[in-house]
């Protein structure tokens, strides 16, 4: 069920052929697999911060720091 406003989703175009994207996604795929033996065994950090998302993201925090 291809709908007209559905038709620009995707990696590969209606003709066949690879829109830049599919590049990205293959070799993002790539560096996916490379990295699979890195993320086995996960270590605790030592230390943790705990802070407010609130204040992270707040407006007042960006007007402070271009002052």
């Amino acid at each position: 069920m291809t709908q007209y406003n559905e038709t620009p989703i995707g990696a590969v175009r209606t003709d066949a052929t690879e829109k830049p994207e599919a590049t990205l996604l293959s070799n993002f795929a790539a560096f996916s697999k490379a990295l699979s033996p890195h993320l086995r065994n996960p270590q605790q950090p030592s230390i943790a911060i705990v802070t407010s998302q609130a204040a992270q993201f707040s407006v007042a925090n960006a007007r402070t720091a271009l002052r």
